[in-house]
């Protein structure tokens, strides 16, 4: 067994306890072919939040935004209760009457981030997240309040302000995203930049178990075709 981390840090702390462990960084493998700008898409909410109903997704600091695109699912044994404190979604997947949420494809997300003018990710402390990297593919900063835990292996100051950890600052840092200066497309493109060293490091890795180059096989973006978002499709696949 082999551990894939998400900080060079990491990956030298558990080498020296003698457990053979990767530099790569789950958000490298988001499919950015799905996750990407659409420039015809129109602009429909202020932000989207993509965030299960625990507790340290603090939603509670984005429950008085305006116009906001909530994505969730509840876990297992949860309360759905912190996602009722919201106050003006213009769009949700949980259904305040039945307490439940509707699921949505890869690219239904992408739809949703793609009319949004950026993502919030409002944890103190997670492992690499998904969603923070989505947002940056699709072309649109990310707003974040201060974090531990390696999604900040990702960041750049072009795609990312962080807040202070209140709903002002919050909504302030929203409000500053209405004109981003930097292009969608640069944003798509520095978060695949980072994205791509990642992958590479696990072609190493495949090239020593397979006894053949790996990259080889592999299209520019270090991408197998073998490869799925996230790395979850339950499928039979070849490295040929």
């Amino acid at each position: 067994m082999i551990w894939l981390v998400p900080r060079r840090s990491d990956a030298e702390l558990l080498a020296s306890t003698g457990i053979e462990a990767v530099h790569c960084h789950q958000n490298a493998f988001l499919d950015e072919t799905i996750f990407r700008p659409d420039k015809l898409t129109t602009k429909r909410y202020a932000a989207a939040f993509n965030a299960n109903s625990a507790a340290f997704k603090c939603h509670e600091l984005a429950w008085g935004v305006e116009r906001l695109a909530l994505i969730t699912y509840i876990l297992e044994g949860d309360s759905p209760e912190r996602l009722e404190g919201y106050r003006d979604l213009a769009f949700s997947n949980f259904d305040r009457v039945s307490r439940t949420t509707a699921t949505l494809s890869a690219v239904e997300v992408a739809s949703v981030l793609n009319k949004s003018h950026c993502g919030l990710m409002l944890s103190q402390q997670e492992g690499a997240n998904f969603a923070s990297a989505e947002y940056m593919l699709c072309g649109i900063p990310l707003v974040t309040t201060p974090s531990i835990g390696g999604r900040h292996e990702f960041y750049s100051s072009r795609q990312v302000m962080v807040v202070a950890h209140t709903p002002v600052a919050v909504e302030a840092g929203i409000a500053q995203c209405s004109n981003w200066p930097v292009d969608p497309e640069e944003l798509h493109a520095l978060a695949l930049a980072k994205a791509i060293p990642h992958r590479r490091r696990l072609l190493d890795w495949l090239s020593q178990v397979i006894e053949r180059d790996a990259h080889a096989l592999a299209n520019a973006n270090a991408w197998l075709p073998s490869f799925r978002d996230k790395l979850r499709a339950y499928h039979q696949a070849s490295l040929a």
